[in-house]
């Protein structure tokens, strides 16, 4: 199964040959969570024993002010120097008052609702795990970070509404405060020094699409700053302090406080006005291209993005394991709760399908990958482990963004259903092989 679709017939206006199939909102991973349609018919003679699940923190709001400051101050100068129309005086009013209202950092109401909703539909899919009193407890760790935690308790709340647990006693929370399990990617040598580098930005083919963006940028700026204003700009001659020093800079600033505009229960600032499909589009590719090499799957032959997430690949396998060795003696489910950062990695990792096939710098084909289908807001991995009435081997189903998923990987499986102990000798062999180039060499 291909958690992307082709691309539409007629490429918009002005794009690439390499354009993506954009997904609604052109928002990348900044997209609210689109909850499945249906759930897929399960096999006769399955019932479900453990569930192993990360998720991505619900909607939120800007993790710091600066864009929406930058943007306040360059539009004040802007108007100061009479290069601000009308449109873009509607724009600053807009943007401060967007500052006013911003919980920096935290979650937006659509996070709460975004978590009940997977909450309910996860036990509706498992009932009998969630029996209470006298049932089995539910692990539930989430980062440090305030929204990672909201998201966590906005969850457990539904599921202690839906089940009769009791949270004090049923559920067992912790915050992870270092940087192992869930935000490996703060201390991993390797991954640092990748992400410092850059190198994705730094190809020919990234030059040409820099090229393209700075001509998009001054279209949409265009719509309410004058092209004097613009001129310098992307001259450098006039880069007061606290504003933007480029085009390409705003506009990608106003497409991100456009994404997060997305995040609120109402759309009262109307920031899509100022851009056309084909420049969200753009700009949405964009995002998808940094994601991909920077936190997704990569260049073919390289797993620094996602090698860093081996640990917590080795709690999956060793939480589920004993849960298919001793069901009544384990949690009936771990939660996890994390970042964009955790989910994209751990997709490329766990070779799911649509979310690690490798690509190299040109083109990058946004259609084969889309960051709105594997990391949106609230997105989430789950490992479902059952057992067979008649006795036979465990099977287990993976969900991404709770549709069901295929390994990458010759694997037998009977629909989305594989034999545990197949899945599991398919990931020890593949943290094996990650350990052994992380090795230094012998001297």
């Amino acid at each position: 199964m291909r958690i992307y679709c082709s691309l539409a017939a007629g490429l918009l206006a002005g794009l690439c040959a390499c354009s993506p199939r954009t997904a609604p909102g052109y928002l990348a991973t900044d997209t609210p969570y689109r909850p499945p349609a249906s759930s897929e018919a399960r096999p006769a003679g399955l019932e479900p024993v453990f569930i192993d699940h990360l998720g991505r923190h619900g909607s939120r709001y800007f993790t710091s002010p600066k864009d929406l400051e930058k943007m306040a101050a360059t539009l004040e100068y802007a108007r100061s120097a009479g290069a601000l129309n009308r449109r873009g005086k509607t724009l600053e009013a807009s943007v401060r008052e967007f500052l006013k209202i911003s919980a920096f950092g935290q979650v937006t109401p659509l996070a709460a609702e975004q978590q009940r909703g997977i909450a309910l539909r996860m036990y509706r899919r498992a009932p009998g795990l969630f029996r209470y009193p006298g049932g089995r407890k539910v692990l539930a760790s989430a980062t440090y970070k305030k929204r990672a935690q909201d998201t966590r308790d906005a969850f457990l709340a539904e599921l202690a509404s839906l089940s009769g647990a009791d949270p004090g006693t049923d559920f067992e929370t912790t915050v992870s405060t270092g940087c192992q399990p869930l935000r490996f990617f703060d201390c991993d040598a390797d991954y640092r020094a990748y992400k410092k580098a850059r190198s994705w930005l730094m190809t020919p083919y990234y030059l040409s699409l820099a090229s393209r963006t700075r001509e998009v940028s001054r279209a949409v700026l265009g719509g309410f700053l004058s092209k004097g204003f613009l001129d310098g700009l992307d001259s450098g001659k006039q880069v007061p302090e606290g504003t933007f020093s480029s085009s390409a800079e705003m506009a990608g600033a106003l497409y991100k406080i456009y994404a997060m505009e997305q995040e609120l229960p109402e759309r009262r600032f109307g920031f899509r006005k100022y851009f056309d499909r084909a420049q969200l589009a753009w700009f949405e590719y964009l995002d998808d291209y940094n994601a991909f090499y920077g936190k997704g799957p990569g260049y073919p032959g390289s797993g620094i993005t996602f090698a860093m997430g081996r640990q917590l690949l080795r709690d999956f396998l060793d939480t589920t394991e004993r849960a298919a060795e001793d069901p009544a003696g384990s949690p009936a489910a771990v939660l996890r709760f994390a970042h964009a950062e955790t989910v994209l990695p751990m997709a490329a990792l766990m070779r799911l399908n649509g979310a690690s096939e490798q690509a190299g710098a040109y083109p990058f084909e946004g259609r084969r990958w889309k960051s709105a289908e594997v990391a949106p807001m609230s997105a989430n991995i789950q490992w479902i482990l059952f057992s067979r009435k008649d006795g036979g081997d465990r099977e287990l189903e993976i969900l991404l963004n709770e549709r069901p998923v295929l390994i990458d990987a010759p694997l037998p499986h009977d629909g989305y259903f594989y034999d545990w102990p197949a899945v599991r000798g398919f990931y020890e062999g593949l943290l094996g092989r990650l350990q052994a180039q992380a090795a230094p060499p012998d001297r």
